[in-house]
């Protein structure tokens, strides 16, 4: 909280503020996601017996990083609607480098040079959910629920991302970049298969993981 009132001093489009640069938006997800990942694993460490032969640290660690992915991805969906109320979480650097303001961004014709930008943090999300990944594989299958908890939001978030880099109206508020019911229930109804069989799991990650990669040009490439 004390970092919102300290970075975003804006309440509307006239008067919006980005953070400065990158390591801001890390400290932001730290705070925002990362540290109800760490309460969160913390908490089950101490209230499931079937925890306690495990690496407490690495899978703090690892609920950290995917604390932060899904608040990474929070950001990329939402940028148009923080926009309306002051705030431009994309860091100043990067859109400098890409001749952007963030009152630029006000206007969807601008998303070409805005695209390089949101697949470097789409990228950089993935890197975090990589580590959620570990953590869901980490957790015993007897916790099943515990597991699932923490796979369903994972899953989603790759979707989300693949849909932020293919979408054309990201920076439009009308538009809300969301993954379709159906395929919600897809994802629901195959839970008891990546909670028991821990490679359909990894399997499902790695694909949905290629299709995300798939549409998110790496630096330097064509889009």
């Amino acid at each position: 909280m004390r970092m919102d009132l300290k970075s975003f001093t804006g309440e509307d489009a006239a008067h919006i503020t980005a953070l400065e640069k990158e390591e801001e938006l890390d400290r932001y997800c730290s705070l925002i996601g990362g540290a109800p990942g760490a309460f969160w694993t913390k908490l089950c460490l101490l209230r499931l017996p079937v925890l306690r032969s495990s690496n407490a640290s690495i899978l703090t660690q690892q609920g950290i990083f995917l604390g932060k992915g899904l608040q990474m991805t929070n950001i990329l969906r939402d940028v148009a609607a923080d926009l309306r109320i002051g705030r431009c979480y994309l860091p100043a650097i990067d859109l400098d480098s890409q001749n952007l303001s963030p009152a630029d961004l006000l206007d969807p014709k601008n998303l070409p040079p805005l695209k390089p930008i949101l697949h470097r943090y789409i990228r950089k999300a993935l890197e975090y959910l990589d580590q959620g990944e570990k953590y869901i594989v980490s957790l015993p299958s007897r916790t099943p629920r515990l597991r699932i908890a923490a796979a369903w939001p994972l899953l989603l978030a790759l979707e989300t991302l693949r849909r932020i880099a293919l979408s054309t109206e990201i920076l439009n508020p009308a538009v809300k970049v969301k993954v379709p019911r159906i395929q919600v229930y897809l994802l629901l109804g195959t839970s008891p298969f990546y909670v028991w069989a821990e490679s359909f799991f990894h399997r499902t990650y790695q694909s949905m993981k290629q299709n995300l990669l798939d549409a998110t040009p790496a630096p330097g490439s064509q889009s």
